[in-house]
This record gives C-alpha cells, sequence and structure tokens, in this order.
C-alpha cells in the first residue's frame, strides 16, 4: 500500500507542484523554456547513455527487434488512417490530428512513467520505440503541420536525444565500459529526470484552460480512443506473441498522450493551438487517472 501511495503521489504531487509554481509566478516563460531545453539536450541524453551503453549489444538488440518493427509498424498504420478519417470527416487542421494520433508523448510522460513501472528495461524499449517514431515526427509530420518552414529534414539528425543514441549504440557494440566516476554521475542524474519531466508536464498544465477543456466533447473522445482504445488492442494482439510485461509497455507507448510538439508547432495559429491544447489536457489527464491505477494494481514485472 505505501509503494501505491508513493507512485501516487509521485504522478500526482510532482505536477501539481509545478502547476502552483507556474500559477504562484515563480516559473515565468524564461525558466520554463529552460527547464524544457535541459530535458530535451542534457536530462534525456544522459538517460539514454545510462540505459544503452551498458548492454550487451546481442541482448539489446534481441530485446528491442519487436520494438523497432512494431513502432514502424504502428506508426505508420496509424499516420495512414488518421489521414484517410480526418480527410474523410473533413477535420479542420487535419494534420495536427494525424499527428496527435499518430505520436505520443513519450519524453514527457513516457519515459518517467515506465521508469516507475518498469525500470531500466522499460526504459529502454521507450527510447528505441521513441527514436523510430521521431524519424516520422521530422521526416513525415514536421513537413505537414508546418508547411513552408525552412527548417530542413535533416535536422532529425541533430537532435541530442538521437545522437546521444547512436553514441550509446556504438560503445555498446564495441564493448567499452562505463568509466566507474562517470557511471555515478549517469546514476544520479537519472534519478532526476522523471521528476524534472513530472515538474514540467504541471508546469505546461497550468497555461491551460482546464475548466473548459471539460466543457468539449471532441477533446476527451479523440482521447478515449488514443489513450484507451488503441491501446488495449494492441495489448490483446501483442499478448500472445510476447509477454504480458512487454505487451503492456509497448500498449503504454502507443497510448501516451498527446505530444507537447503539438502545442508548440500550433503557436501561430491560435485555432489550432486550442485544439492542440484541449487534446493535450484530456489525454493527459485521461492518461494519468486510468492507466496508472491498472498498474498499480497489476504491477507488471518485466520478464
Amino acid at each position: 500500500m505505501s509503494g501505491a501511495f508513493l507512485i501516487v503521489a509521485r504522478f500526482a504531487l510532482i505536477p501539481f507542484l509545478g502547476w502552483c509554481a507556474a500559477k504562484g509566478g515563480l516559473i515565468r516563460g524564461w525558466a520554463r523554456q529552460g527547464i524544457g531545453f535541459a530535458l530535451v539536450n542534457i536530462c534525456y541524453p544522459i538517460m539514454i547513455l545510462a540505459n544503452i551503453w551498458p548492454k550487451n549489444f546481442e541482448q539489446l538488440w534481441a530485446q528491442s527487434a519487436l520494438t523497432v518493427a512494431f513502432s514502424a509498424g504502428i506508426t505508420g498504420i496509424l499516420f495512414a488512417a488518421g489521414n484517410l478519417y480526418f480527410r474523410r470527416h473533413a477535420y479542420k487542421n487535419q494534420a495536427l490530428w494525424n499527428f496527435m494520433l499518430g505520436v505520443g508523448n513519450i519524453s514527457y510522460i513516457g519515459l518517467p512513467f515506465l521508469h516507475v513501472f518498469f525500470g531500466n528495461d522499460g526504459v529502454t524499449l521507450a527510447i528505441v520505440y521513441g527514436s523510430v517514431a521521431d524519424l516520422f515526427i521530422w521526416l513525415i509530420y514536421y513537413p505537414m503541420v508546418l508547411v513552408g518552414n525552412k527548417r530542413p529534414a535533416r535536422a532529425v539528425f541533430a537532435n541530442p536525444c538521437l545522437i546521444a543514441l547512436l553514441l550509446s549504440l556504438a560503445l555498446c557494440v564495441a564493448g567499452v565500459p562505463i568509466p566507474k566516476g562517470l557511471s555515478s554521475i549517469i546514476d544520479a542524474s537519472v534519478l532526476l529526470v522523471s521528476v524534472v519531466a513530472l515538474f514540467y508536464i504541471g508546469v505546461t498544465l497550468a497555461d491551460a484552460h482546464i475548466r473548459a477543456v471539460f466543457t468539449q466533447r471532441l477533446p476527451w473522445t479523440f482521447s478515449a480512443v488514443k489513450v484507451v482504445g488503441i491501446p488495449v488492442l494492441c495489448f490483446l494482439i501483442l499478448l500472445p506473441f510476447t509477454g504480458t510485461a512487454t505487451a503492456a509497455v509497448l500498449a503504454v507507448l502507443v497510448g501516451s498522450p498527446t505530444p507537447l510538439l503539438s502545442m508548440v508547432w500550433t503557436k501561430e495559429d491560435p485555432a489550432a493551438q486550442k485544439q492542440a491544447v484541449d487534446c493535450f489536457v484530456a489525454s493527459t489527464l485521461l492518461f494519468l487517472t486510468v492507466i496508472i491505477p491498472l498498474c498499480i494494481v497489476f504491477r507488471f514485472p518485466m520478464d
């Protein structure tokens, strides 16, 4: 019971503290940008190094090959199905809806969540899944959402997380051990990642008019499909072919809430940004209130 309480406190109290800090004016624009920058450019690359570098490459590939195939397959399927559905139903901002359906909030929700419930193995799968999804984000979704933007598609290869992944894989394949001094620094840094990420979620939610979100039906219907419907279907399909925990991790990754990028990419279009904010809030709250209690009850260990 105490373990469940600590998990609930971690996923409820830390975002709440971030929300209070932002509402109280303690976290202003530059500070919020600094937290986001640190997570993407420092914290997550360190977590990638910590989870990939020390592993045996053959074991790592055996563990993650399915994740690579699954991530590419499900993201491609959701892209094609979403593109067809939103176009046929004449959705405004079709590219945005398609992006929010096909890509989840792996960085700020998926990683800290899986770190708590599934440990380092869950984090490894999340990193692999997110890396494949990044290719779709920058090579397919980005040009669709920001038509005419001059940022080149090759920007994906300048992503610090992808650089850290490639470096980690090279060191892993070469069998280079982590120096003892560096290992302790990395371990200490990893402990802070989920705390900072959850705090940042609270800061972000402070900008949304949460009360107004509850009056909208579409964001909740969309979020129910994304966070509950699709993950449950994926879990049931994967279960006969994988262990329970692997199927659960991949289902959680598919059902991760709407990514923060959906709000960043729509900042020039108020109507589109409102849709992005509504879906971000609805999908995040639904994820926290539905998925976390299930994992507390069942608490799957990794196979």
